[in-house]
């Protein structure tokens, strides 16, 4: 992917634009989203968080598993590399084992039942903050920096959910 966008992915990524541009409904966006993220990059879990920064929260507007992750949900911000990479910076994150997931989330052990042992987190930026994140969780070393601009985009197709 880091060699730019085939002709497919390109024409993809225009039919998810206008369909999301085209949708009224915030649920059938985040649909959308998901059913997006698993053919570009495939998952064993999706979410979408949106920062609440007055409360110092991330609240969580859609998960494909609401057992250990339901929607309304919340995750406290804390102070650490993984939110000044992803939340300040507008960064990606990419933990591709255990140990990296281990050290940026608490529910660890929950994400390592369902076979979640990779992490690519995607920064939802607008007008120049991070206003949410995109997350997807699968098998070990599933993920790879070469993914992020690709998800980039198709996150940035989303901004609206997140508002």
């Amino acid at each position: 992917m880091s060699q730019g966008l085939t002709e497919t992915q390109f024409h993809r990524l225009a039919s998810f634009n206008a369909a999301v541009a085209r949708a009224t409904d915030p649920s059938v966006m985040m649909t959308l989203g998901e059913t997006a993220f698993q053919r570009e990059f495939g998952h064993k879990l999706f979410t979408l968080l949106k920062i609440d920064r007055n409360a110092g929260l991330m609240r969580r507007l859609y998960s494909t598993n609401t057992k250990i992750n339901p929607v309304g949900g919340t995750k406290p911000i804390e102070a650490g590399n993984w939110t000044q990479r992803v939340l300040v910076e507008g960064l990606h994150y990419v933990g591709r084992n255990r140990s990296d997931l281990k050290s940026v989330f608490a529910e660890h052990g929950a994400l390592f039942d369902l076979g979640c042992e990779s992490v690519l987190n995607t920064p939802i930026l607008s007008r120049g903050q991070v206003i949410g994140s995109i997350n997807i969780l699968d098998i070990e070393n599933h993920y790879t920096e070469d993914m992020c601009p690709l998800a980039s985009l198709y996150g940035q197709c989303l901004t609206q959910v997140f508002r």
